[in-house]
């Protein structure tokens, strides 16, 4: 998984790495206005207080909802 995080890094995108679980990371970031959506394939985020949802995020041809 570093390598992959290292990648985004070069990028020039942010990384946060979540002390426990990832989707109520993400929700404290939305609620805190430092992220628009969460990103997730299950509805755990919702329930933790993201606003915004996005899902299908995966290697699939379908279009993200």
């Amino acid at each position: 998984m570093s390598d992959a995080k290292r990648l985004i890094e070069l990028m020039g995108v942010p990384v946060v790495s979540a002390p426990s679980e990832g989707e109520a990371q993400c929700a404290a970031l939305v609620k805190q206005g430092l992220a628009y959506a969460t990103a997730s394939e299950d509805m755990d985020s919702l329930t933790l207080g993201s606003t915004i949802l996005l899902r299908d995020f995966n290697s699939k041809k379908t279009p993200p909802m």
